[in-house]
């Protein structure tokens, strides 16, 4: 895993050293609010965790999708359901 200090302009997050991965990778990010740390820096004192998409299921019960544990991909984060 490689980790790299960025900054949110227009919507979109500026690194501060490139990364050497090849145009169109798909790439998992996690965000770290990082409050007045220099670059390279990060302070896990003031993170804000962003909110965990399946942070519900247990409120939907037996209401719940019934192709969960299959789909989980789709309901936490949009992605395509996979085909059965």
């Amino acid at each position: 895993m490689t980790r790299r200090f960025a900054i949110v302009r227009r919507g979109g997050l500026e690194l501060s050293e490139p990364l050497e991965i090849p145009d169109g990778t798909a790439v998992t990010v996690f965000v770290e609010r990082a409050d007045a740390a220099a670059p390279g820096e990060t302070s896990p004192a003031k993170s804000t965790p962003l909110e965990d998409p399946l942070s519900d299921v247990e409120e939907w019960g037996a209401d719940g999708p019934v192709d969960l544990s299959v789909q989980h991909d789709h309901y936490a984060s949009g992605a395509p359901k996979r085909p059965q």
